[in-house]
Order: structure tokens, then C-alpha cells, then sequence
């Protein structure tokens, strides 16, 4: 199977005794109990080997609730970055080939939701992109969901407002939301520029929002209803 670019992707070849997989970035599984772990494929083998893990309690950003929810490969860096909202927000860059610790994000002036952050994703070209979590409190209320845009992943790189709003959009005469929504629980980007598109699911509807952009900078949001289960959705991904 093969998944968007922020996403590790691998090949399945049968044969008749063994599988043999093929990675072309590193595959990485985060869970709430196991901590962050990556596999590297054993030669003509059925199974995935663990050439670095970070367990529960080996680093403040580490835990085992859900204080850690996003994370998102970095291919003009190959670090991971990792969303942390334990003992404070922060956003760390990891050596995705080791595991090493290179350095945080700047988060002045997040703020705002559930979650100030949840999940991340980055472009083709470096830029970082991560959203908050909304959870609406009333019928009308119209979500207060943010994106924001860092221009890299520098530690001295500003955040800014790549978009603020409703991705539903609201009824212009009573500014009433027309699909009031949870909005974050999950996150794809891919492009770059001009071009760089972001796509985010509702957690308890069909809707899912893609957010498009003219300068690269500042973002305007499309509700597509239909798009997913009427249940809603945890993940969602860009295909080719």
C-alpha cells in the first residue's frame, strides 16, 4: 500500500516463503502505552526489527496518555516532529534515524481549543502545518479551528495563522455555523507553495474540509459533505 508523503510507505511482495518489505521512510508507530518506536525490515523476513524506541517516561514528552497525538516525517529534514502537550505545549524535532532529540519549535502565541495542538503535517518544502482540536459546545456554535503555518522547522521560525475560523463555514445573516462540528482529530498535507493542499476530517459526520491556498501562506476551507462516514473519521490521507 502507499500513503501520502507524511506518511511512511511500503511495499508487500508475496512469495512463496517469506514477504520481503521495502521502506522508503522510516516506519514509525506511536501509541499511548508503547511510546514512540521505528522499525527497520529484516532482510527476507516476516516481521519488522526496532532499531531505536522511546519508551513511556524515557523524556518528558513521552507519556502515556494523550498528551501526544500528532506526528508527521519532515522530508526536507528527515526529522519527526512530534506534538507534546505534557508539562506544557511544545512541538520536538526528533533525528528520525536515531531517535535523538534536535530541537523545538517556537509556539508563541498557540493557543485556543480543546487542544491548543494536536496533529502536524508538513509539506513537500518544509513548511510545518498544525491544528488544534475543537469540540463544538452548542448546536450553532461556530468552531473556533486554527491552523497554524511554520515557514520550517528552525527553532527561531514564527508560527503564524495559516487559517482561523469554521471549516464549514457560517450562515452569513446569523454568523450560526452550517455544519457545527469536532474538527482535529487528524490531518494530511501534501504540495508546496501555492500549491499545497490540506485536508481535514470531522470526527462525527461525512464532512471533511480541504483547505487550499493562493499565496502559500493564508488558507480558505471547502466543506466536501459525503466525503467520509457518517460516523466521521480519526485518519485521513491524500492518494496519489
Amino acid at each position: 500500500s502507499q500513503r501520502g508523503q507524511n506518511h511512511s510507505q511500503f511495499t508487500l511482495t508475496p512469495s512463496s516463503t517469506t514477504t520481503s518489505i521495502s521502506l522508503s521512510e522510516r516506519c514509525v508507530r506511536s501509541a499511548r502505552q508503547s511510546g514512540l518506536n521505528a522499525f527497520t525490515p529484516a532482510v527476507s523476513a516476516d516481521e519488522l526489527s526496532p532499531f531505536w524506541q522511546l519508551l513511556p517516561g524515557d523524556r518528558p514528552y513521552v507519556t502515556t496518555d494523550n498528551s501526544q497525538r500528532g506526528l508527521a516525517f519532515n522530508p526536507a529534514t528527515t526529522n519527526l516532529l512530534v506534538v507534546n502537550r505534557a508539562g506544557g505545549l511544545s512541538v520536538v524535532a526528533l533525528d528520525a534515524a536515531a531517535g535523538d532529540e534536535r530541537h523545538t519549535l517556537n509556539v508563541d502565541g498557540v493557543a485556543g481549543g480543546t487542544f491548543p495542538l494536536s496533529m502536524i503535517g508538513v509539506a513537500d518544502d518544509g513548511a510545518v502545518y498544525a491544528a488544534n482540536l475543537f469540540t463544538v459546545v452548542a448546536a450553532t456554535t461556530a468552531p473556533a479551528f486554527k491552523i497554524y503555518r511554520w515557514a520550517n522547522e528552525k527553532p527561531d521560525a514564527v508560527p503564524t495563522v495559516a487559517f482561523e475560523g469554521d471549516p464549514a463555514g457560517t450562515d452569513a445573516s446569523t454568523g450560526t455555523s452550517k455544519n457545527p462540528q469536532r474538527w482535529g482529530d487528524s490531518i494530511d498535507v501534501r504540495g508546496a507553495g501555492a500549491n499545497t493542499l490540506i485536508v481535514v476530517p470531522s470526527r462525527n459526520s461525512s464532512a471533511v474540509a480541504i483547505f487550499t491556498t493562493t499565496d502559500g501562506v493564508n488558507f480558505t476551507s471547502t466543506a466536501v459533505n459525503g466525503a467520509a462516514s457518517t460516523a466521521g473519521a480519526l485518519g485521513v490521507a491524500f492518494g496519489e
